[in-house]
């Protein structure tokens, strides 16, 4: 059953645009090669007023939660957490299963989120 994680993030006021766009870069170019990565999207906020200050945002999609598992322990990932730190004020982390019962929802909340969220 696929896993999801959605993170949200409320970067700092000085952080390096440049820094964030290569944050963005690294993270969906080497995140899609890891294990189990069905699908990733990393972007910032189209519409500040609605996302609650939170301004940029990750959607990813694994195969299993032994995937998920083994994403948290990843290289690439744990070298992109380390920056994104020193970037970030706070953030908001869900993950969570849904069965095919719930494919409308989640249809729904992956169209809804991402196109409030991303380009």
């Amino acid at each position: 059953m696929p896993v999801y994680r959605v993170v949200l993030f409320r970067l700092k006021k000085d952080a390096p645009a440049a820094q964030v766009e290569q944050f963005i870069t690294e993270s969906k170019e080497g995140g899609r090669k890891i294990p189990g990565v069905l699908s990733l999207e990393v972007g910032p906020a189209l519409d500040m007023q609605r996302t609650q200050g939170y301004d940029m945002g990750i959607f990813l999609q694994l195969e299993t939660q032994e995937h998920l598992k083994s994403f948290a322990k990843d290289p690439h990932h744990l070298r992109l957490a380390k920056v994104i730190l020193d970037m970030r004020n706070e953030y908001l982390r869900i993950e969570d299963s849904m069965t095919c019962a719930n494919k409308y929802a989640r249809i729904a909340l992956r169209s809804t989120w991402l196109s409030n969220m991303f380009h």
